[in-house]
């Protein structure tokens, strides 16, 4: 309905479609604002939540584990272009649990090292 306005709005005046093209963006602003929330299962609220406490260890980390992950798993992978798309998709989900794991792991069994590692961001 709102494509259907905003067509025939163009062709009546170039005013009136900019109105309701803006009018449009600030009522999907004021939606999702209000209804992210119910948007997003908890379950995955509750896993953002856990990562986001390693976030910047992993981002310090993603890179080389990435690197490496890459050049260890590229050969591996068949030649198939099926094979390849899965792997880049996979890959940085990989990625970024095995910085999680490792986080947490210093966070848990070398407080002081990983405190100096993230510069403090605990």
């Amino acid at each position: 309905l709102f494509l259907f306005i905003t067509t025939y709005l163009y062709t009546v005046s170039d005013k009136s479609a900019l109105f309701v093209s803006k009018l449009g963006v600030l009522v999907g602003i004021y939606f999702v604002w209000h209804n992210f929330a119910n948007l997003i299962p908890t379950s995955l609220m509750n896993m953002s939540l856990k990562l986001s406490k390693y976030s910047f260890f992993i981002y310090l980390a993603h890179e080389p584990f990435f690197t490496i992950m890459r050049k260890l798993m590229l050969p591996r992978v068949p030649g198939l272009y099926s094979a390849s798309i899965l792997l880049y998709f996979m890959l940085p989900i990989i990625v970024i649990l095995i910085c999680y794991s490792i986080g947490s792991i210093f966070n848990k069994r070398f407080p002081a090292l990983y405190r100096i590692l993230v510069g403090g961001r605990v």
